[in-house]
């Protein structure tokens, strides 16, 4: 009774964490769209993206803590101005 009990209770915590998942992504989604972003293909990391954006600069990001919160390269730069 007691693995049944188990069993159902990482079943429910999985599908918990399946929900938050898809909200989520859904809201990224959205943010996405009203801002006239194209669906991403693959994911990079903030400083690859950073890298990117120096490369090929769009007026509607700012190269900020704002829009790349992980980035170790932007850090740096705030630490030595």
């Amino acid at each position: 009774m007691a693995l049944v009990m188990m069993f159902f209770a990482v079943l429910f915590g999985l599908a918990v964490i399946q929900c938050w998942v898809n909200v989520h992504e859904w809201l990224g989604r959205k943010a996405r769209k009203l801002n006239g972003l194209p669906k991403p293909w693959w994911e990079a990391s903030d400083d690859e993206a950073y890298k990117w954006f120096l490369r090929y600069p769009d007026h509607r990001i700012q190269m900020t803590l704002d829009f790349f919160p992980y980035s170790v390269r932007i850090r740096k730069q705030e630490s030595v101005s």
